[in-house]
């Protein structure tokens, strides 16, 4: 690749009749003579947001707008959004000032041109999706919350803004599974989307995961290490053929957090 060049990159599966699942990529650079590991459509997929999208969560004055990609796979360089055909699939996103609804869409992860409160103040975005697992097999049902911090902007453009989100690192074969009944490594990177940096300092990581679609969960400790990524192991269910559901969050200093629930992030092979 020639160095100094921008890549903008786009894949999409499942065509001729089924689905079509499209990912794009952030804007990347890249330096000569390095290697760099690129995994598309890999687990564990949740919402995302990239550059490469023309509406990012942002702020003008007191409009706000929200906007992420519900089937993104989890990356440290990509930044990648992932989506489904409008619509598809079952879509829905509510986002709060305090304890208000402010917006209420049944069909979409997006919310556009809101007249919010002015000042600096506390919102929450709850995002539930769902696609069929006969087609997509992982990642059949995602929650997600979102806290943030929101201040009056003033400019003369929408101003894009720093929302809490979670890359994981667990390797798995190119299904998306791990190996049944051995002690696994996993990692989890608190991460802004979108174009910010992480907003504050990053306190508290929890992780749990479940063997039985988020009936049961079982406590896996992490332990902060100096690249960013939060890593505990754990030991994989004894069956063969089953999943493996994650459930995680992170919170920082400056009221900003995020949860998600992923149900059947991986397949146990």
């Amino acid at each position: 690749m020639t160095p100094r060049q921008v890549w903008r990159e786009f894949h999409t599966q499942g065509v001729d009749g089924a689905l079509p699942w499209s990912m794009v990529s952030g804007d990347n650079t890249y330096a000569k003579g390095s290697t760099t590991r690129l995994d598309w459509f890999a687990p564990a997929t949740r919402p995302g947001q990239g550059e490469a999208f023309g509406v990012y969560n942002s702020r003008w004055q007191n409009y706000m707008t929200w906007n992420v990609q519900a089937w993104a796979s989890a990356s440290d360089n990509m930044r990648l959004g992932g989506f489904l055909p409008w619509g598809e699939t079952p879509t829905h996103l509510q986002v709060f000032q305090g304890d208000t609804l402010i917006h209420d869409n049944p069909d979409s992860t997006d919310m556009q041109w809101v007249e919010v409160p002015a000042g600096n103040l506390p919102y929450r975005a709850v995002l539930d999706v769902q696609r069929p697992g006969d087609v997509f097999r992982l990642s059949t049902r995602t929650h997600t919350e979102w806290t943030f911090m929101s201040d009056t902007v003033d400019s003369d453009f929408f101003e894009p803004f720093s929302v809490l989100n979670l890359d994981y690192k667990l390797e798995s074969d190119l299904h998306g599974d791990v190996k049944a009944d051995a002690t696994q490594k996993i990692a989890l990177k608190p991460v802004s989307m979108g174009l910010g940096t992480v907003p504050g300092t990053v306190t508290t990581v929890k992780l749990d995961v479940s063997y039985d679609d988020g009936a049961t969960w079982q406590k896996v400790t992490l332990a902060k290490g100096a690249d960013g990524y939060w890593t505990g192991s754990f030991r994989t269910a004894k069956k063969r053929g089953g999943f493996l559901s994650v459930r995680a969050s992170a919170e920082t200093d400056s009221g900003f957090s995020v949860k998600n629930k992923i149900i059947r992030a991986y397949g146990l092979r």
